[in-house]
Formats: C-alpha cells, structure tokens, sequence
C-alpha cells in the first residue's frame, strides 16, 4: 500500500518538472535545483505541495518548509493560504554583483577630488591557463578582458577589470556597449544572450606590487597595497560567466556597506 502511494505521488509530480528537478539531499542542493526549475517555469505556476516535494526528494516535510519560506523571501514564490504556492517573476539577479553597487565617480566627488574616467581598454587574447579554469574554457579559447581605469584629481583610484568568452560579443551594438564607460556591459551582455546570473563568489583582500605584473600598465602605485575584490557569477546552471577584479586606490575613496536585517 505505502508503495503504491509513492508511485502515485511521483505521477502527480508533472514531467517538465520531473525533467528539471533533480533528486537532492539537503538544504542547499533543494534551493538550487528548484531555482533552475524555475527559469523555465511560467509565472503562475503551481507549485507541488511540502508533501509531494519531501516525497520527490526523499527529506522531511520541516526542510522542504524551510526552503519554500527562503524561495518566497527571495522573491520567487507566493504562498496563498488555502490555495498553495505560486510561482512569481524570477527576481532579476544580475545587479546584485557587489562590485556593481558602488557609484565610483561620485564616492570621489565625496572625498573632495575632481573623478574622471580613462577611455576603456579591450584586449583579445586567448584564456591561458590563468583565466581557463576560472571560466572554465579551454585555454585556447578567445577572451576579452575589459578595464575601466577611474581617477581621482588624475591619480590612480579604481581599477575595475571584466572577463568573459569573447563570443559573448557578437554584434556590432554589443560591441559599442562594452566601449562606453557608462555602460552596464554585464547587464547588456546578460539580456543580450538570454543568459540570467544565479549568484556571484566574492573575495575581499589586499594586493602588493608583486601581484600587479598583468595591470602595471595602468601604473598602479607600488607603494601602498591596494583593497583587491574578486567576483565570479554564475549562470542558472551553474557555469562561470564573468569573472571580475576591481583594484581601489583606497588613500581616494571610501567604502561603507550597509546590512539591512528584518526579524519577524
């Protein structure tokens, strides 16, 4: 008996989103595959029960509550009392990279100096075996390393560094976006091939001189260590598509960064 139950709880569960949705054995692993569920899915959609989705991925109902209460404060799911869970826009993810938050220009106007902003720098080349493991490409693969150099009262202050396959840019258009310095590129390359960003891995630290050889043709000083930020986003399926580095001259500018915290 108990078994039959199971088999029609698995027949309940749709095909497409058998089809996306993994087995999983924790927390974590749930969250993740129900999001890449959820790019495909449609706005509206009715989501399985907490006991056809214990059922489906082999845990407790507790945890699978605890996953649909973290999905619905990230935005992507309703729960409506007495009906069930829906299915909302996706939130858009993409600026949500740290190193897109800061108004570079205008924390210098903040500090009293006069920003300005080099023209920007493109160079093609192929991964290597420095950038070909973070992207996870083949070292022959053509790149396109992008920096934007901003200055404070003429100085050195941030150097701000993308990375990306270069067949992300394939129209003359693309081309123009990744040329203007007030451009979002990674906004535009984003919508540009469908391509949604599920989550960025930053790093904070501190770079010597010894660490500049591949940026010291920008003239960064040698002098002082400068605050380095590293951020790698991930796709909806998990692949690394851009990989950024941002060098800060902080003798120029200041960082504060804010945590909101809501209790219920």
């Amino acid at each position: 008996m108990i078994k039959r139950q199971k088999v029609a709880l698995a027949e309940e569960l749709s095909s497409d989103m058998s089809s996306h949705l993994f087995r999983a054995t924790n927390q974590i692993q749930i969250h993740e595959s129900m999001i890449r569920f959820f790019s495909t899915a449609k706005k509206g959609q009715k989501i399985p029960s907490e006991l056809k989705l214990a059922e489906h991925y082999h845990v407790s109902r507790a945890t699978i509550r605890e996953v649909l209460q973290k999905l619905e404060f990230e935005g992507y799911l309703i729960r409506k009392k007495g009906s069930g869970t829906y299915l909302l826009n996706p939130p858009v993810n993409e600026k949500e990279n740290l190193l897109y938050f800061f108004d570079i220009q205008s924390m210098i106007r903040a500090k009293g100096f006069l920003p300005s902003c080099d023209p920007v720098t493109i160079i093609r080349q192929p991964a290597g075996g420095y950038y070909a493991p973070i992207l996870e490409i083949s070292e022959q693969e053509e790149i396109i390393l992008r920096y934007l150099l901003f200055r404070a009262d003429g100085h050195f202050t941030v150097l701000l560094e993308d990375c990306f396959p270069s067949k992300f840019l394939s129209t003359e258009e693309e081309w123009n976006v990744a040329y203007d310095p007030d451009a979002d590129l990674r906004m535009a390359l984003f919508h540009s091939m469908g391509i949604r960003s599920n989550r960025d891995e930053l790093k904070l630290g501190t770079v010597d001189k010894d660490s500049l050889a591949h940026i010291r043709r920008f003239h960064p000083p040698e002098d002082i260590p400068l605050l380095y930020m590293r951020s790698l986003c991930f796709d909806a399926e998990n692949r690394p598509i851009m990989y950024s580095q941002f060098f800060s001259n902080t003798t120029f500018i200041d960082y504060k960064i804010n945590r909101h915290l809501f209790l219920k």
